[in-house]
């Protein structure tokens, strides 16, 4: 993998880098605006590096990291060797941001009903990750009006 190029233009990792920018604030539901506000910028300047059209520096990819509240590393964390990685399409970063935004119960359920689809236990995985004892709420999505544990 090249970490720079003989120009002084951008490369496959800076245009990685900026994908992943872009990932965490649609995730959040930011505009570009938004971003560039928060680090004193112009929605130019973030479409640019989101592009991968300008370089991110290290104190400006601090700053990012800091305005879109995640760990720095998270930003640059796993980049393939090969710099081939796929974004996420467009349609599940703005799910994750709608059921970021639902309530909390409301959340759960949704997960519940996704881990189903994919055909993941819900009750090893579930009781692991919240520590509780008592079986999960399990939707019948084969009924006309879906209930809880077919109440």
């Amino acid at each position: 993998m090249t970490l720079h190029s003989p120009k002084r233009g951008t490369t496959a990792v800076d245009r990685q880098i900026g994908t992943r920018i872009r990932d965490r604030r649609v995730t959040l539901g930011m505009t570009q605006e938004n971003l560039a506000t928060g680090l004193g910028l112009t929605y130019q300047q973030i479409h640019k590096y989101e592009r991968g059209i300008n370089r991110v520096s290290v104190v400006r990819l601090l700053d990012i990291a800091k305005v879109l509240d995640v760990e720095p590393q998270a930003l640059f964390a796993g980049i393939e060797s090969d710099c081939q990685t796929a974004a996420f399409p467009r349609m599940t970063l703005e799910t994750a941001r709608m059921i970021a935004a639902a309530p909390e119960e409301l959340q759960r359920k949704l997960h519940e009903v996704v881990r189903l689809f994919c055909g993941k236990s819900l009750v090893a995985d579930d009781a692991e990750i919240s520590g509780r004892s008592n079986p999960p709420v399990v939707l019948d999505l084969t009924k006309q009006n879906a209930t809880p544990n077919g109440a």
